[in-house]
């Protein structure tokens, strides 16, 4: 499909619209995608062949069928000062243009122009019987005269004679203004940006990456106070998806908390059974760490708020069990290796199923059962590879270390009440001879 930016612009979700010196836009429907190479690939390809055309800058998207941020890299700058502003916007985008994977670059500073304003006496203004609004009158031209150096030719007839119309109208070149974006009565100007594909990976170099480096390197510049800077885009949206997930599984371990509290009665064994949260998160970027994937802020955190409900239910079971044999039993210590011992097959149990049905979600394989198929590398599947990859690992982890420090941590008081007297005597013999 091949159109103007008016005609099919509307179908792609990048910064806000087309741009105000786009030609034209074309869409090209890729084939299947185990029948083609990444997308990200050929989107290289494509931009590596047309960067010889001249007089003409090919950027490339992938059409999204959500809301998307726009570009990778998103700079807004803003400023009571429209000068430093231009200024400070013009040197990180020139930055921008000579880093090492960042490719795309383009500000929304007004294109190179030249428009004439024209300082002069309005003729006169006429509004019409069926309308509110008065209409400007104005002289015009005939076509073939219908140029900027006519003005120069114009007289204005007087009682002393023709006088040239230069003596009363004054001609300014400014630079032509497309359009002025202000935010909270502010000039706001951004730059945007996209990252390339690592050759020696043949991945995409991470936004976050990029960003990291632009932040350091903008630290480090001089640049005036009176103009702000942040970043905006997929960097912005993180942080925001990153402060609600905090939230969220705060929200949700108090609601744990109090629900253990009114269960065991008790602060201690209600704290150590939350503590297996801790081990899941752990296990969950260990395994992310491992498998050199991305730590996606949705996906991978959705993940870890889902652990929380998982392990701190396998805490519970022990810890029930503890509870109700311990009444039954004289020796405490011997009561929580009985309870582990009863627990282990249940726990293990439920925590290989899990791992075992989640396994074919991280491989990213995708199974039709009515179809009789099985796809690799499937779209769908490598949305919840992050997901599934997080529970996997986190859960493994933290199931394995539960069954020891839970025991552990329920032996602890005991032990330290059973030692008390040769635990007094060592502290006083270590604070002598500090002494």
């Amino acid at each position: 499909i091949i159109g103007g930016g008016g005609d099919i612009g509307q179908m792609m979700m990048t910064d806000g619209g087309g741009r105000s010196d786009e030609i034209a836009m074309m869409m090209i429907e890729l084939n299947p995608v185990h029948e083609r190479q990444h997308a990200d690939i050929l989107r290289q390809e494509i931009l590596d062949k047309t960067s010889s055309i001249p007089g003409v800058f090919v950027e490339a998207y992938k059409v999204e069928r959500k809301p998307e941020s726009g570009k990778d890299i998103q700079i807004e700058l803003t400023s009571l000062n429209n000068y430093k502003l231009k200024e400070v916007t013009e040197k990180i985008s020139e930055k921008l243009k000579v880093m090492d994977g960042v490719m795309e670059v383009d500000d929304t500073r007004s294109l190179p122009g030249i428009e004439w304003i024209i300082n002069g006496i309005l003729v006169d203004k006429y509004r019409p019987n069926d309308s509110e609004d008065e209409v400007d009158i104005r002289v015009r031209f005939p076509k073939e005269y219908r140029q900027l150096e006519q003005f120069d030719q114009l007289r204005i007839p007087t009682p002393d004679g023709a006088i040239p119309l230069s003596n009363f109208v004054k001609r300014i070149p400014q630079q032509r203004v497309s359009s002025i974006e202000r935010e909270n009565g502010s000039r706001i100007l951004k730059i945007r940006a996209n990252t390339m594909i690592d050759p020696s990976t043949g991945k995409k170099i991470l936004p976050f990456d990029k960003n990291l480096e632009i932040s350091n390197w903008i630290e480090k510049q001089k640049f005036s106070n009176e103009v702000n800077i942040k970043f905006g885009g997929t960097n912005e949206d993180g942080e925001e998806s990153a402060a609600f997930l905090g939230r969220a599984m705060l929200g949700a371990l108090f609601l744990m908390f109090v629900i253990l509290l009114t269960q065991f009665n008790s602060f201690y064994q209600a704290a150590i059974t939350l503590s297996t949260v801790v081990l899941s998160t752990v296990g969950a970027l260990t395994g992310l760490l491992i498998t050199g994937q991305v730590f996606s802020v949705i996906m991978s955190g959705l993940g870890i708020v889902s652990l929380a409900g998982i392990i701190v239910n396998n805490s519970i079971v022990l810890i029930d069990t503890y509870n109700r044999l311990k009444d039954d039993n004289i020796d405490p210590i011997e009561t929580i290796i009985q309870s582990a011992a009863q627990r282990l097959r249940p726990i293990v149990l439920t925590t290989a199923t899990t791992m075992i049905g989640l396994t074919p979600v991280a491989l990213q394989i995708t199974i039709d059962w009515f179809g009789r198929s099985i796809e690799f590398g499937g779209l769908m599947s490598a949305w919840w590879v992050p997901f599934s990859t997080a529970v996997i690992w986190g859960l493994g982890f933290s199931s394995l270390l539960t069954l020891f420090l839970i025991p552990t941590l329920l032996a602890l008081p005991i032990y330290l009440k059973n030692n008390k007297e040769n635990l007094e005597k060592r502290f006083f013999k270590i604070t002598e001879s500090a002494k």
